[in-house]
């Protein structure tokens, strides 16, 4: 992000703002004034509001896709360059997740490849899991669209065969099979976790304008400014204790604010600044480890309780099932 823009609990890229002012502006929509702001970064709440507002205004049930198709190289500054002059699909997915800070939203990327060689972009939000509400979703779904339109304008050639996994959708089978036509993909439901599916044939297609002496020219500015937002970003640092540790069985909040040199007290009061708590963060981190360990079928469900500190595997199976809506046996099967 430019010098002198200050990262704060709720920062967002400003490039957010425009996709959203530029698609109302296409039709126009008319949008209350917002705050001024200077630099790269906005304030969460203010883009939040404004998504809101214009999708009501809107009442197009596909704006948030055609918000999307304003998005350009530039969009995101050195974030969205680092996509578009990658060599070849699979790292402009991993770029995506690897660097997702730089965009300071709650939600944040993670690549995965599964053992057929698929990649899998995963969509997880901190927010805690009872206060994900309409605007939420919306953020989650335009983050979706913007993925996916990068996806298509940086591919020298089509990728036809796109799976997004989505939960449950407060929307008819029209308005999905609609949006998944707009955004050239197919939809499934009912799934744990948000994610992009790419075949793994298409993952060294190579990129329409890759460029590697920018490239890496890009890469080197986009790594130094996560490096600093990562130094300020609370939740990526209490993940980070987290995963250093071979289970959670004895790991108290005291221990995790110890190690990052704050008291408990302090470690609350900045994660409240985000609409959290420690014990919902906890929570939000269990979910997608187990999810991650859930992969790997040498690994026991008796053994993934015991490394994500729960008591026993019955305990471990309320609370999945509780977070994701299935039991841990039912998630493992589908995915």
């Amino acid at each position: 992000m430019a010098q002198g823009s200050k990262v704060t609990p709720f920062s967002i890229h400003k490039g957010w703002r425009e996709l959203i002012q530029q698609a109302a502006g296409s039709i126009e929509l008319p949008l209350e004034p917002q705050q001024a702001h200077t630099g790269d970064i906005d304030d969460i709440r203010d883009t939040k509001k404004m998504l809101a507002q214009a999708c009501e205004a809107s009442g197009d049930p596909l704006f948030l896709a055609k918000i999307a198709q304003g998005v350009q190289p530039l969009t995101f500054g050195c974030y969205s360059l680092s996509l578009w002059l990658a060599p070849n699909l699979a790292t402009l997915l991993k770029n995506a997740s690897d660097y997702c800070a730089y965009l300071s939203m709650p939600l944040r990327l993670h690549y995965h490849q599964t053992d057929t060689g698929d990649a899998e972009l995963w969509l997880l939000s901190s927010q805690p899991f009872d206060e994900e509400t309409r605007v939420s979703h919306l953020g989650i779904t335009l983050y979706l669209a913007v993925l996916l339109k990068f996806i298509h304008q940086a591919t020298s050639e089509p990728v036809t065969d796109i799976e997004v996994q989505m939960g449950q959708v407060a929307c008819s089978e029209t308005v999905l099979q609609q949006f998944a036509a707009y955004c050239q993909c197919s939809i499934t439901l009912n799934h744990p976790v948000r994610k992009i599916r790419i075949r793994a044939e298409h993952l060294q297609t190579p990129l329409k304008h890759g460029d590697s002496e920018l490239y890496l020219g890009v890469l080197s500015l986009l790594r130094s400014q996560v490096e600093q937002i990562s130094e300020q970003n609370i939740v990526m640092q209490v993940y980070r204790v987290l995963d250093s540790k071979p289970s959670l069985a004895d790991l108290s909040e005291k221990q995790v604010a110890s190690e990052l040199f704050v008291s408990s007290r302090t470690l609350n009061r900045r994660l409240a600044a985000l609409g959290m708590s420690y014990r919902s963060l906890l929570e939000k981190y269990r979910f997608e480890k187990a999810l991650l360990l859930m992969r790997d079928p040498d690994i026991t469900m008796t053994d993934i309780a015991f490394r994500l500190g729960f008591s026993d595997l019955s305990a471990f199976s309320r609370a999945f099932k509780r977070w994701s809506g299935v039991s841990p046996s039912q998630s493992r099967k589908q995915q």
